[in-house]
């Protein structure tokens, strides 16, 4: 893995819930274009964000 631990472990968990980015920005309140930044490593989530991510996606906060 590289750098972005982060954004490469909320896509694999986006895509193993059969999930577009549009489809959790809706579940989330995030929007689609900062998921996209998350998963790219652009820049990184809140706190909150990421505990909102973890529980759309049905991951650990840990893991993700």
């Amino acid at each position: 893995m590289s750098e972005n631990i982060f954004g490469e472990r909320l896509k694999i968990a986006r895509k193993k819930a059969g999930l577009t980015q549009l489809a959790l920005a809706n579940m989330t309140g995030i929007s689609d274009a900062t998921i996209g930044n998350y998963e790219s490593g652009k820049t990184s989530p809140t706190l909150k964000a990421a505990y909102a991510l973890a529980g759309a996606l049905e991951v650990t906060f840990s893991w993700l």
